[in-house]
């Protein structure tokens, strides 16, 4: 493998808390806290099996729970616990950083453009998904 690899969220001593496939759905959740998991499917465009098994690894961690919704009995919210929020910081830090890699050899207007292009391809993602979703994804793209 050629470059730096995705980061991972470590403790002091060194051990991987985090791996790099867990922190999208950590994101989520820190977003809208409390969301089902049929909805997380959706707004990570993964499919409810995949998801189930990245809340499963989360839960078997210590940084999500799961309670049946209110609403819909068949339905689980997943939250964060409190470990979830202690490593947010870091996964903030390593995110920043990993943008800056990404990003490193661009000048301003590329980063600018970057960005603009992006955001293209998110609407054309968009047209294709409900209205609540792109509520959610709207608010990801300021």
């Amino acid at each position: 493998m050629c470059g730096p690899r995705p980061p991972t969220v470590r403790n002091d001593s060194g051990s991987t808390i985090l791996c790099t496939g867990q922190s999208p759905f950590l994101r989520a959740l820190y977003r809208e806290d409390g969301i089902n998991q049929e909805t997380l499917a959706k707004r990570l465009l993964f499919n409810k099996a995949t998801i189930a098994r990245a809340i499963d690894k989360l839960e078997y961690a210590g940084y999500v729970s799961r309670t049946r919704d209110e609403c819909d009995r068949k339905a689980n919210k997943i939250y964060l616990t409190s470990n979830a929020w202690d490593i947010k910081p870091a996964m903030d830090q390593i995110s920043n950083e990993w943008n800056l890699i990404l990003t490193s050899g661009f000048t301003e207007i590329e980063k600018i453009l970057i960005k603009e292009l992006m955001k293209t391809i998110v609407s054309s993602v968009m047209c294709e998904m409900e209205q609540e979703d792109i509520t959610v994804l709207s608010e990801l793209m300021k």
